[in-house]
Parts: structure tokens; sequence; C-alpha cells
């Protein structure tokens, strides 16, 4: 009797470990998954992103508006920084436009979220025509204009 209640423990214990190995092993592929997504995305914003500025070069006294269709990443958001408020770093205090992951803005996390992940870059003067959600499902549409002096980003 004493020898079978050895093996229940051993067999126990080793179900135990088996577990915790998978549970382990589940952690790390979604992990990893979940790494290579947000770096897809991130290349998705850059692109965006460089979609972007190149309009906003190609401007001249004829040339002030052109459409950019079906931006990503979706879920994401547009940030406009200006005036006198609190930029990301990558903004080196200058007018920016940040596209980051959207999250919820509980105790400054989306400034955070930007100023850590978000692909941003230096428009001045910047108009702030308000933050930019990208769909989900790609529709989302932008225009990307030049008022003026001014240059500015707004959802069609």
């Amino acid at each position: 009797m004493k020898k079978r209640g050895m093996l229940l423990a051993s067999e126990t214990l080793k179900i135990v470990i088996a577990v915790i190995c998978i549970g382990f092993l589940v952690y790390l592929l979604s992990a990893i998954y979940f790494s290579s997504v947000k770096d897809k995305q991130a290349e998705e914003a850059e692109s965006v992103m460089s979609s972007i500025k190149g309009a906003y070069l190609s401007f001249n006294e004829v040339k002030t508006k052109e459409l950019i269709g079906s931006i990503g990443p979706g879920g994401w958001i547009m940030v406009f920084y200006t005036d006198t408020e609190e930029k990301p770093n990558q903004c080196a205090g200058s007018d920016c436009l940040c596209i980051c992951d959207n999250v919820v803005d509980v105790f400054n996390r989306q400034f955070n979220e930007c100023n850590k992940r978000g692909v941003c870059e230096v428009f001045e003067p910047l108009i702030d025509s308000g933050d930019v959600e990208i769909e989900k499902d790609g529709s989302t549409e932008i225009e990307v204009y030049k008022e003026n002096n001014w240059f500015g980003v707004r959802l069609i």
C-alpha cells in the first residue's frame, strides 16, 4: 500500500510539472506572435507617415491637397502634438504628428504609448484637427493639406 501512495504522488508531481511547462510554452509562443504583430503594425505606421511626409514635401503654389486612402494599422490613432502641451521625445519640442497604438487614456497612457512606441514626424506649423482613429477594417481615408503656410491632416 505504501508503494501505491508513492506512485500516486510521483505521477501527480509529473502532471503538475507538465502543466506548468505547457503553460510556459503557450505564454512564450503568444509573446512571440504578438511581438511580430506589433512589428508589422509599426512598419505599416511608418509607411503611412512616409506617405504623409511625401505629400507634405510635394506641396507648392498649385498643389495644396492630397488624399491618402485605406491607411493603417487598424485600431491605432493619429495624435497631433501642438502648442505648449507635453510632446513625445521624437518631436524635440516641435509640432508633430504621431501614429501610435490606441489605448484607454487613463493617467496619460496615450502620451506614454506614443512616446515609447509611436511613429512621429515633425511638421511645422501644424494645424491640430483632432485625433484621428484608424478603423480596424482599413476604411479610414485622410486628406493631407496645406493652408497658407500651415500643414494639416484631417479625416475624410
